[in-house]
């Protein structure tokens, strides 16, 4: 069996697809189990930027973890990854001059936002939260009981915690009180009427296994999916007659009416950021109005930091640190969002010391004394000691 090793970053786009592809060569040797690199795919994203967006938008990963596939869907998405590369290298060897600089896989384009979507024209981060009119009502109001009133505010209410639901078990592999997350298909929902107080339950299927959720209190959620739909449960494990299930778990849609969203997952299946409330919030309204605002308003954030200070110190930059705080893809995301913003503080502190110091030394003035001389001769007269050319100066 290959042995793991060690990702190092290539230069330009066409090197890092062919090296992604040598590292896909190797994971399928190991029969898919996420090994051919150290720290599992996921851990090696940041040193494919180049090419990162497109490889991982394609089916069936889409956005998802590469640990939450199971073999045969890291299989297809080889499949996917090798037809990419074939296709983007005919693409450019017959549209761009060999040579170029830019006969490289082209970047993807960044989706787009919708325009009802962005900030209103001519405003900027400090928009208030209550011109978002995406927002719904009762988010905005959320973020209103925090203290939450502009964009600004909104990218730094930065979470206590990350929950790692990441971790994609199989139906059949669940064990009862560990916490686990799995995706499925909805076979079915119904309202639980005879529960005291009301609620409802949905069915969902991966192929190997059956797992029924219960939704006690929450009798709308038998209206939440249909059949069909993909869904992710992240929550602890509990059982029935046998059977494996979940009461009240975080959820998260990958598919709606059949149609697939593309937002990524925000509720479950990944790194769960958990925000400060206060009473009368909950987690899935702030979580998800924050989300929201990150999406519009990270494009007015403006870095303070040169990019040659950035690279000689390896910080990300200011929206990636943001992004990367409120929604890392991995732990190691996290990190580095967590060190920019570290250093930003430690930077801005040293600043004020020193305007401080430089705004007294600029406004620092003396009050004059005029010495009793002869209290002072008196004084010297009495000592049994001669005074140093030093002392004699402070004395003048």
């Amino acid at each position: 069996m290959s042995t793991s090793s060690t990702v190092h970053p290539a230069k330009s786009a066409r090197e890092q697809a062919d090296l992604l592809a040598s590292v896909l060569e190797r994971e399928a040797e190991r029969g898919y189990d996420n090994g051919a690199v150290v720290g599992g795919f996921d851990e090696m994203w940041q040193r494919f930027p180049a090419i990162e967006v497109a490889v991982r938008d394609l089916r069936p990963i889409k956005g998802q973890r590469y640990a939450m596939l199971l073999p045969h869907e890291r299989r297809a998405w080889h499949s996917a990854v090798v037809s990419w590369h074939a296709a983007r290298a005919r693409t450019h060897a017959t549209a761009i001059p060999s040579g170029s600089e830019t006969a490289d896989i082209a970047q993807p384009k960044q989706p787009s936002i919708p325009q009802a979507h962005r900030l209103p024209k001519g405003s900027g981060i400090d928009t208030r939260v209550a011109d978002l009119k995406h927002i719904h009502h009762r988010s905005r109001a959320a973020l209103q009981q925090l203290g939450i009133t502009t964009v600004r505010d909104a990218l730094r209410h930065y979470p206590v915690r990350h929950i790692d639901y990441s971790i994609r078990t199989p139906i059949l592999q669940l064990m009862p009180g560990v916490e686990a997350t799995v995706i499925g298909e909805v076979t079915g929902s119904r309202h639980n009427r005879h529960m005291r107080p009301p609620g409802a339950s949905t069915t969902i299927k991966d192929g190997t296994g059956v797992l029924r959720v219960s939704w006690f209190n929450m009798p709308y959620m038998a209206d939440r999916w249909k059949v069909g739909d993909r869904v992710v449960f992240s929550g602890p494990v509990g059982e029935y007659n046998g059977r494996p299930t979940m009461t009240n778990p975080e959820y998260d849609d990958l598919t709606a009416s059949g149609n697939e969203l593309g937002r990524g997952l925000i509720h479950a299946g990944t790194l769960v950021p958990v925000y400060p409330l206060v009473d009368g919030t909950n987690q899935r309204s702030v979580r998800s109005a924050i989300f929201q605002i990150l999406e519009v308003g990270l494009e007015s954030v403006r870095d303070a930091l040169p990019d040659d200070i950035r690279a000689a110190h390896d910080l990300v930059s200011a929206r990636q640190a943001i992004r990367h705080l409120h929604s890392p893809r991995s732990w190691s995301e996290l990190a580095a969002g967590r060190r920019r913003m570290a250093f930003d503080e430690c930077l801005y502190n040293q600043l004020a010391a020193l305007r401080r110091r430089a705004e007294w030394k600029l406004g620092a003035t003396g009050s004059s004394v005029k010495p009793n001389r002869d209290a002072v001769n008196r004084f010297l007269a009495s000592l049994d000691f001669t005074l140093t050319d030093d002392q004699q100066k402070s004395l003048s």
